[in-house]
């Protein structure tokens, strides 16, 4: 009775070790189930994040890079709109000296218009008075226009130098704004190399998993890669708001640099009005000139029919055709005609023949021949003040040339 009793409790014990071990078994099975579906889980979820940082640290390095291709092309606008702002003020500054110096010469020129006009009141009442003093008048019209294309020059130069500061002032603006966008986009080339870093760091940590046989070394690295995964989403968020930033930058830029570029223009059109101005100055400053010569050859037509006239009035007659030879001033006078001697090899500037048949220079001198005196002296004679321009053959006579 008693065997039987304790070989059933040895039974007993045995199945309750079975059971234990079939439990403890089970147990395992159940665990290491787990964690093999923890740790692919993990995994997986883990390769998500790794996906979500690459996609981070990808966006954002395309966006550094398109914003760094477009600040280059902003550099060479920039670049551009500074080199014809510059050119523009140096171009406005040359127009303005040559507006100045229309003025002066247009101011000049008024100064030959008042002395043309003294002149031309001074003049003795003779024939060519009246005509002096039309050329006086026309001198000083002259004048006046010359001063207000000058004005206008100068007014127009101004304007171009104005727009030209401002060209350059937008220039400095547009560049300042280029530069702060370079740099906005080296901090986002930084940023976005720190985003590949957390991704390339966080696909390492994920490669480690081949390593993990316990799901607790699988969540670690699991937060490890969501911590880089979230730094790689920061990083470019902060990207991006630096592209924000150097959208602002580019476009303010531009604008500066397309007010640069219209300047500029407006500096190339009141630099045409300069040079029409100064042309046209110089056109009315010629034609006052020639006014003023023309004025000054009949002042001294004038003062020469007044001289002869006091000759003739003085000494009884000048030299005629008619009576061939006279003594004036103590020398012999006599007359050659250019009927006879054409003299086309003699400098006669101005050569003219007025109204009494006697060969002129245009500045109303009688043309005449002489032995003793070089040519260009000025002499008197019977009819007038006269001018050497010839040889004679006699020592002591002078030869008028006439058209007799």
């Amino acid at each position: 009775m008693t065997y039987r009793k304790a070989k059933t409790h040895r039974i007993n014990s045995k199945g309750i070790i079975v059971k234990l071990c079939f439990c403890l078994f089970f147990a395992i099975c159940i665990f290491i189930a787990y964690e093999t579906i923890t740790i692919a889980r993990t995994k997986k979820s883990t390769a998500e994040q790794v996906t979500i940082a690459f996609n981070a640290s990808d966006k954002a390095q395309a966006r550094a890079q398109i914003a760094k291709d477009s600040i280059i092309l902003l550099q060479d606008k920039t670049e551009k709109a500074n080199e014809g702002a510059t050119l523009a003020q140096i171009e406005a500054q040359t127009a303005m000296e040559s507006a100045l110096k229309a003025q002066e010469d247009a101011q000049n020129a008024v100064e030959l218009a008042n002395q043309a006009q003294l002149d031309a009141q001074n003049a003795p009442e003779e024939d060519g008075k009246a005509d002096a003093l039309a050329q006086a008048t026309l001198t000083a019209s002259n004048a006046a226009e010359s001063q207000e294309q000058a004005q206008a020059a100068v007014e127009a130069a101004n304007l171009a130098l104005h727009y030209a500061n401002l060209a350059v002032e937008a220039s400095a603006n547009a560049n300042s704004q280029s530069e702060a966008a370079n740099q906005e986009s080296v901090n986002a080339d930084e940023t976005a190399t720190q985003a590949v870093k957390a991704s390339t760091s966080a696909q390492e940590n994920f490669d480690s998993f081949v390593n993990v046989k316990s799901s607790s070394k699988a969540k670690l690295i699991f937060k490890t890669v969501e911590e880089l995964a979230n730094t790689s989403v920061a990083k470019t968020d902060e990207v991006l708001n630096s592209i924000i930033n150097i959208e602002d930058y580019i476009k303010n830029s531009s604008q500066y640099v397309s007010e640069s570029e219209n300047m500029t223009s407006s500096v190339s059109e009141e630099i045409l009005k300069v040079k029409l101005g100064v042309e046209a100055t110089a056109k009315k400053v010629s034609e006052t000139e020639d006014a003023f010569q023309s004025t000054k050859t009949l002042v001294a037509k004038a003062e020469s029919q007044a001289r002869a006239k006091q000759v003739r009035t003085s000494s009884g007659s000048g030299l005629t055709k008619s009576k061939g030879v006279v003594y004036f001033n103590g020398h012999r006078e006599t007359w050659y005609s250019e009927r006879v001697l054409p003299g086309t090899g003699l400098n006669i500037p101005g050569r003219h023949t007025d109204e009494a048949g006697i060969i002129r220079d245009g500045d109303g001198y009688i043309c005449v021949a002489s032995m003793d005196y070089p040519k260009g002296t000025v002499i008197e004679t019977s009819l007038g003040t006269g001018k050497v321009y010839d040889v004679c053959g006699v020592s002591g006579t002078i030869d008028i040339y006439t058209s007799w």
